[in-house]
């Protein structure tokens, strides 16, 4: 019900021209390679991303797991990242074009390798990984996505300058009418498609 309200709240916005943006952003990732006799690699995970751009200000939060795993004949290699990342900060633009000027708040990543061979008991470890900058900008514009055949609204993000990988990749797509779900497939490269 509540995601009813905000998505009802969201549309209304829209329609009148409103500026505040309430919205998730949800990316589902499974692709993979085949990389001869016994041997494969596979990229599986989720994240969701919120944003909310309104009193007292800007809120965006992103988290999520991503898994790469590794097998061979002589078994298997799993590297885990979880993900936990807080931005707070401020907007300034239009109904087609916002500007976030973000700081990182609570900040949570960890990546976990884990070793399984045959025969051997198996090795994990677990060490924290690199997250994002202290300060950043989020550029969001209004684009039509083509979801399911269908042009959609929606606002897609993408730092303003290069930065460094951290939690869900970019661009962030957040669904204006409705929700989308960004969907990385494939086999041997990745093709993305919207939900």
């Amino acid at each position: 019900m509540r995601a009813l309200l905000t998505w009802v709240m969201l549309a209304a916005l829209a329609a009148g021209g409103g500026t505040s943006i309430t919205a998730n952003a949800h990316r589902q990732v499974d692709w993979g390679w085949g990389c001869g006799g016994h041997c494969a690699v596979n990229f599986s995970g989720e994240s969701e991303t919120s944003l909310s751009d309104g009193a007292p200000g800007v809120r965006l939060d992103d988290h999520g797991t991503l898994t790469r795993r590794q097998n061979d004949p002589g078994g298997a290699t799993l590297s885990t990242t979880r993900w936990r990342y807080a931005f707070r900060g401020s907007s300034a633009g239009d109904a087609g074009r916002r500007e976030y000027t973000l700081r990182t708040g609570a900040s949570h990543c960890t990546r976990t390798e884990e070793t399984l061979r045959e025969g051997q008991p198996a090795r994990k470890k677990t060490a924290s990984c690199p997250g994002p900058p202290r300060q950043w900008t989020l550029v969001c514009e209004r684009r039509q996505i083509e979801v399911k055949g269908e042009s959609r609204p929606a606002w897609v993000c993408s730092p303003a300058a290069p930065m460094d990988a951290f939690g869900t990749e970019f661009p962030w797509v957040f669904g204006i009418e409705a929700p989308i779900t960004t969907v990385i497939s494939g086999e041997p490269q990745p093709h993305t498609r919207y939900e």
